[in-house]
């Protein structure tokens, strides 16, 4: 049971912090982007245009899809269509960065704006679309050049075969650096029919630069600036509740060491020791800002001693990307209220989170205090008839 004792991530996406230049797809509020759409239908070799269109996208905002903090984009579209409908018309909920682009949600009833991992160069993800979730595939090529309306552009190729329902569709789209989507076509074939549909960029409007959002370490609830350390007091209680036996195990620090770039966003990195052999050695990726706390990963294995913050949404479901699995846990984030530890006196959020792990039940309560981080961590473990009830206590915080 002692081997769960390790640190732990969360995983809290949030909006995009890349440059507006590194981006294939560069969200903002009001950003504005153009297409010429035509539409052909090939029935028995005889080529006949059935559709002419301009269709905008139009940055609206932000919002937030459980976790996953994201950009809607609102699509528009004006013109001639046989089919009395117009197809690209619906709101896309959508990330975007130098490394991936993301499509969560779509209220079309189909996928059209390919979601892409540029460093991986092939994904496959689930899209929730108007009446179903869609499985998308992509394959990412290489860079080249794509002649549009708005002027020659270097972009890369993104490429989805699907096939089903007696058809297949072939999308393929174009993103450029600082621009987005600079082309997309569309071949649908079905027996006796083949209808070619494209987008070609006209122009691209840069959205509102976003106001610095950077929040002093005092008002976060996990300071994160280089050097910044924390030192607890790891307590271990065991035996049934009222008669616990309580020892004072090893001290545990956590310290600030550098940042790194993980997809979209940069983290610091926390690095935890409890001497050496102890399992609470363990590096944790963290960012932190004024909606609360979120974890991108872990080199621990499995245990979780930092629950997400989420001082917005109050509650949140996430998988955790640890070393050996993942695991799925609930965390709620109560009111403050006052903690004492050696280190002092703090008003405190209180976090409680639970998870269920190969028959083991364990539940943490975690405080947060302002300007401070972590003052204090309980974890309770119940497998069968055993008991460990475990305690790091804040001993000193600060700079060093």
């Amino acid at each position: 049971m002692r081997t769960l004792l390790l640190t732990a991530a969360i995983v809290l996406a949030g909006v995009s912090t890349a440059r507006a230049e590194d981006s294939y797809l560069p969200l903002a509020e009001k950003a504005t982007w153009t297409y010429a759409r035509t539409s052909k239908t090939d029935v028995a070799g005889v080529g006949v245009v059935t559709a002419s269109s301009t269709v905008t996208g139009t940055c609206k905002g932000k919002d937030k899809l459980g976790a996953e903090t994201c950009w809607i984009v609102e699509w528009t579209e004006n013109g001639e269509d046989d089919s009395g409908e117009a197809k690209y018309a619906c709101k896309t909920w959508v990330r975007g960065g130098p490394d991936s682009i993301t499509v969560l949600r779509t209220t079309g009833t189909a996928v059209w704006l390919l979601p892409a991992d540029f460093k991986a160069k092939k994904e496959t993800v689930k899209v929730k679309c108007k009446s179903s979730d869609v499985e998308c595939e992509t394959t990412v090529g290489e860079e080249e050049e794509v002649k549009t309306p708005a002027g020659k552009l270097r972009a890369i190729k993104v490429t989805n075969d699907a096939a089903g329902g007696g058809r297949r569709v072939q999308t393929t789209a174009w993103y450029a650096k600082e621009t987005g989507l600079v082309r997309l076509v569309q071949l649908t074939e079905s027996p006796g029919s083949k209808i070619t549909d494209e987008l070609v960029l006209k122009k691209f409007t840069k959205g509102k630069p976003e106001e610095s959002s950077k929040t002093e370490d005092k008002d976060l609830f996990l300071p994160t600036k280089e050097g910044t350390t924390w030192t607890y007091r790891h307590e271990e209680a065991t035996g049934p509740v009222g008669s616990e036996q309580v020892q004072i195990k090893e001290k545990v620090t956590c310290v600030a060491k550098g940042r790194e770039k993980l997809g979209d966003a940069e983290f610091t990195i926390l690095e935890w020791d409890g001497g050496s052999g102890s399992t609470f050695n363990a590096k944790v990726w963290v960012r932190a800002d004024a909606g609360g706390v979120s974890v991108s990963k872990t080199t621990a294995a499995s245990d979780l001693w930092v629950l997400p913050l989420d001082l917005r949404a109050k509650t949140a479901k996430v998988t955790v990307r640890c070393a050996k699995d993942d695991v799925t846990v609930e965390s709620t984030a109560g009111d403050e209220e006052s903690v004492t530890v050696p280190a002092g006196t703090y008003r405190a959020i209180k976090v409680k989170g639970s998870v269920g792990l190969a028959g083991t039940f364990v539940e943490w309560t975690v405080w947060y205090a302002k300007g401070v981080g972590i003052v204090k961590v309980e974890r309770l473990v119940e497998a069968g008839a055993a008991r460990v009830h475990d305690r790091l206590v804040l001993k000193k915080a600060g700079k060093d």
